[in-house]
């Protein structure tokens, strides 16, 4: 599938009636997780392109650039309204954040299978298992607060146990730092994008939230791991791939356009497949008018700049039980260091990492993200924990 080659909508197409502000159906998400998931994932993906966009309008100079890019901007906030107003109207706040924290091990999982390049499949590794362990704790909240199963919620879709914990996540500033690498593939930086794209979205609504959570263990819990997402961000280096801005607005597009192609081939609902499918017309579209733009003011045509616009094998947010299970068997505790994952075994005895553990963690049990743990030892005399079997392992 290449996008460019798609024929573009007209004009008015893009734009709705606001006086018929088409909404997707709430109900049919208090029983669908596939169809949330998805719908978190294509908001995330949405949402980083518009706030790209945003900062291009700001700082471009020229008013031709600016006008057509705020037009796309309006056509794209429209639709991440309608996303938004798709939330189910009794979802707990918690809830929704442990949906969050599964989009994101399902995501890590898919993207270190399709990851050509070593460094950025340890990358995405160390990514699953922090994840994992974000999911572990928020589900011992969800059952310390309401007594209520994280299993159910996600649908069984993956296995709820600790990964790295989340105190040894913690980076010293200088270990967040990555180097840029210029060599990377399309695949490995649409990979970035699609994972970035929903850190960033993970870390804006835990923000947002935090001052409202019910209960102080919530808002300690939520505040320690955003802190913790905010530093593994960083190491995220595929944010702006060239120094222009039209470009970099390009590959956002492009790589939006692919995400919402890959959800639209697997959604099973059909007025959210139907949305899916409208709002891909939509993104290539804009794919081409931002094309036209470089093609007049950089004298560049699409393909100069995307060698190979085919998209790749679809990305599929599914189950990956067994394939998780053997990431953390296969794996020790990992860190970053010295721009590399490596075992917390291996690290040097000096490194700044202990420093900065011993300086800001000094008494590790009194962190949010051990205290949820000992609050259902204490009220449950265990912790909670799904595991479908505890020693069933597939053979590939």
């Amino acid at each position: 599938m290449n996008p460019f080659l798609k024929i573009p909508l007209c004009n008015e197409c893009l734009f709705g009636d606001l006086t018929n502000f088409n909404t997707l159906p709430q109900y049919k998400l208090d029983s669908d997780v596939t169809t949330k998931i998805n719908l978190l994932f294509i908001s995330a993906t949405l949402n980083n392109l518009c706030n790209y966009l945003n900062i291009e309008i700001q700082n471009c100079n020229k008013i031709n650039i600016k006008k057509s890019l705020s037009k796309i901007l309006t056509v794209f906030n429209e639709r991440l309204i309608i996303l938004n107003l798709a939330k189910p109207k009794n979802e707990l706040l918690i809830e929704s954040i442990i949906l969050l924290e599964d989009l994101q091990v399902l995501l890590d999982c898919e993207l270190i299978l399709s990851e050509p390049i070593k460094s950025q499949k340890n990358l995405f590794t160390y990514f699953a298992l922090c994840d994992l362990d974000h999911l572990y704790r928020f589900s011992n909240l969800l059952k310390i607060t309401h007594n209520k199963l994280a299993e159910n919620l996600i649908n069984y879709n993956c296995e709820i146990t600790p990964g790295i914990p989340t105190y040894l996540q913690h980076l010293h500033p200088y270990e967040k730092v990555r180097q840029f690498d210029k060599r990377l593939k399309n695949l490995s930086n649409l990979n970035l994008f699609l994972l970035s794209s929903v850190k960033d979205y993970a870390i804006s609504y835990y923000k947002n939230i935090v001052s409202i959570l019910p209960n102080s263990l919530s808002c300690q819990l939520t505040q320690e791991i955003t802190l913790v997402k905010q530093s593994q961000q960083t190491l995220l280096n595929g944010k702006y791939l060239s120094n222009n801005g039209l470009t970099n607005a390009l590959y956002y597009t492009y790589y939006t356009c692919y995400a919402v192609w890959s959800i639209y081939l697997f959604e099973k609902d059909k007025e959210f497949k139907c949305f899916y499918s409208k709002l891909f017309d939509e993104v290539a579209t804009t794919l081409r008018m931002i094309a036209n733009l470089i093609e007049e003011n950089l004298n560049k045509k699409w393909f100069d700049i995307i060698k190979v616009a085919e998209f790749p094998t679809p990305i599929k947010l599914k189950e990956n039980i067994y394939y998780l299970r053997k990431l953390k068997h296969n794996n020790y505790i990992l860190t970053h260091f010295n721009n590399e994952v490596i075992a917390l075994k291996n690290l040097p005895y000096n490194a700044n990492f202990y420093m900065y553990q011993n300086l800001r963690i000094p008494n590790k049990e009194l962190l949010a993200s051990n205290k949820v743990i000992k609050a259902n030892i204490l009220t449950f005399k265990t912790d909670y924990q799904y595991i479908i079997a505890q020693n069933d392992f597939k053979k590939d």
